[in-house]
This record gives C-alpha cells, structure tokens and sequence, in this order.
C-alpha cells in the first residue's frame, strides 16, 4: 500500500533569489556635460521666447535682478552676523582677562 499523497497546497517549491549585481558606470564628465546641455538648450529656449515677447524679456530682466539683489543682501547680511561674533568674542575675552589680572587667578 502507498502512502497517502499531499495536496497540492501542502507541497512547497522553493526557489532561491540569486543575487545579481549589475555594476554601473558613472562618469562625472558626462553628467556635467550634459547638464551643461540641458541648460544651453533651455537658454536658447528661453532667448526665442523673449524675442518674441518683449513682456517676458522684461519679466526675466526683473527675476535676474531681483535675485542678484537677494543674493547681495544675503552675502552683506553674513558679513555683518559674522563680524557681530568676532566684536562679542573679542569683548569676552577682554572682559576675562581684565577679571584674571583684577582677581589674581
């Protein structure tokens, strides 16, 4: 006599994942040339727009100006901040040192 068989949900087929490793290359000088590319491409764009609409041409003029502006503001705004900190460390020190020689420490 044969022993009973299993049903079918019962049985398992196992079969393993293989690990496949698809190395890729990536080259720096190509990623920048193309980026350089996509953004010649968008300024050749943009200049035939402009062209055709001498509204645009004024509207992109404001943009570039404003955020040059921004971008001074920001740069003169640091500066300060950061000579704000040398003045305040400078006052502290001399402030501990004018306490070490007044407390002899």
């Amino acid at each position: 006599m044969k022993a009973p068989r299993l049903p079918s949900f019962v049985r398992h087929n196992y079969r393993f994942k293989r690990f496949e490793f698809k190395p890729r290359y990536y080259d720096p000088e190509k990623e920048e040339l193309e980026k350089r590319k996509r953004y010649i491409k968008l300024e050749v764009e943009r200049e035939k727009k402009m062209k055709e609409d001498p509204a645009l041409e004024r509207k992109i003029r404001m943009r570039m100006n404003m955020e040059k502006m921004w971008r001074e503001r920001r740069s003169r705004e640091t500066r300060k901040s950061n000579f704000r900190i040398v003045v305040i460390l400078a006052v502290l020190v001399m402030f501990l040192l004018y306490l070490k020689t007044k407390l002899g420490i």
